[in-house]
């Protein structure tokens, strides 16, 4: 195995007890929130280049912070690729880290069990507006991380949710956000399927590179991915 970069055990708990806070209907815990994103970049850091970080198992984190985690992981790895600035670096990583912190307003985890039901259905397609507006109320350090997490379900082409009256490309921080989020859940297992092995998970993509995903930014992530071995960081 390779050697593990530090621990984010700590970070890991911390995402979780602030899940807990918002699902419980209680303001994201700012501080909390900006410190679990720094930690979460310094550790991309550490990991050096030529890597994909990746957590441990979701036994640790269960399988909605790992997956939040891994995105964030994917997502900073993906903009160093593109030799983004560091801040920049740092602000996608935040907004891939909270994209899906709706999904705790809405009570349900689309991750912990079979297909959702139309009801489960409906509290999905609704996790983007709650996650923007969770993330506009906690000030303007998260004013880019709530635009991502309104827009990393809407496709280039238009589709997806949720509907915009007026059709037009979502920000480039969402657009990047989305192609590391689809990635990262792809090749993560789950109760109904196993993980997709990269290769796959990549060609699938490029499939829908022009509609579902910016073609520039996929062929870019598709070049920087294909040569990345993951790496885990521990979380026990």
């Amino acid at each position: 195995m390779s050697t593990l970069v530090p621990t984010l055990l700590e970070e890991a708990r911390a995402l979780g007890w602030i899940h807990e806070e918002v699902k419980a209907g209680r303001p994201l815990p700012a501080l909390e929130a900006h410190a679990v994103a720094h930690a979460v970049a310094l550790a991309l850091r550490g990991a050096g280049p030529g890597v994909l970080p990746r957590t441990a198992e979701a036994s640790i984190t269960g399988p909605f912070v790992a997956h939040s985690l891994n995105a964030a992981l994917c997502a900073g790895v993906f903009a160093t690729a593109l030799r983004l600035d560091p801040d920049v670096i740092s602000a996608l990583v935040m907004a891939a880290l909270f994209a899906d912190i709706g999904q705790a307003r809405t009570g349900f985890d689309p991750l912990a069990g079979g297909p959702p039901t139309p009801e489960q259905w409906d509290k999905v397609r609704r996790h983007p507006v709650e996650g923007a507006r969770v993330l506009l109320q906690a000030g303007t350090p998260f004013e880019l991380p709530a635009v991502v997490a309104y827009e990393h379900h809407m496709a280039l082409d238009g589709t997806g949710y949720p509907e915009r009256p007026v059709k037009r490309p979502p920000h480039f921080a969402s657009r990047l956000v989305r192609i590391a989020d689809a990635f990262t859940a792809m090749t993560e297992p789950r109760p109904r399927r196993p993980a997709h092995p990269p290769d796959a998970a990549l060609a699938q993509m490029d499939s829908e590179s022009g509609t579902a995903f910016d073609p520039e930014l996929m062929h870019a992530f598709a070049a920087a991915m294909q040569h990345l071995p993951p790496r885990p960081i521990a979380v026990e």
